[in-house]
């Protein structure tokens, strides 16, 4: 059978069991699939297995991959029902792997964005220069929270030892940190009159 004449047909068959947006997409998928596997009707489990390997290592997202799986699914139920393969290869193939959620690590700073924080605007005070330079080597360094820096006191910080102490709340444990040198000097210059 032709590629048009195969084409129509299964894009016939998705028109009607599916959706007409899902039915476009699956088409798509199908494309692009049938481009990479011109002989996917003698196509085995782990030929299919490979492919969503591959898709995986050219970073596809999962539900990109999930969809897929589905559309060639739905090619090998429609090639099953007329009858020019004897047996669906990926049929009881699945994605067990999940999207990712929460937040995307990938999108936060790295440390050489955040150590360019360290260089502040010009400020409008002088002596606020050194103290926001103290809390954002504070938040960098030590990943201090916001609540625990307001929590905060010069006594907390020892420069002799060149740690600061973060006082526990209840859900969080107290704890002494180690300064970085460039943060005790400039605990120094903020301290000092």
């Amino acid at each position: 059978m032709k590629r048009n004449k195969l084409d129509n047909k299964i894009e016939a068959y998705l028109n009607y069991n599916y959706t007409k947006q899902t039915a476009s997409t699956y088409m798509n998928r199908i494309t692009k699939f049938i481009d990479v596997f011109p002989n996917y009707r003698t196509l085995g489990l782990s030929d299919i297995e490979g492919y969503f390997l591959t898709l995986k290592k050219r970073s596809d997202s999962v539900s990109y991959r999930k969809v897929s799986l589905a559309a060639i699914k739905a090619l090998y139920d429609c090639l099953l029902n007329a009858k020019m393969i004897k047996e669906h290869p990926c049929k009881l193939l699945y994605i067990k792997e999940s999207s990712p959620k929460g937040k995307n690590f990938e999108a936060l700073f790295g440390m050489d964005e955040l150590e360019q924080t360290w260089t502040l605007r010009e400020e409008r005070f002088n002596n606020m220069v050194q103290r926001n330079k103290v809390i954002i080597g504070l938040l960098i360094y030590q990943g201090v929270s916001s609540r625990e820096l307001v929590n905060l006191t010069l006594s907390d910080i020892d420069l002799d030892a060149g740690t600061v102490r973060v006082k526990g709340s209840t859900r969080t444990k107290s704890r002494t940190l180690e300064l970085k040198p460039k943060q005790v000097n400039t605990c120094l210059l903020y301290t000092s009159p």
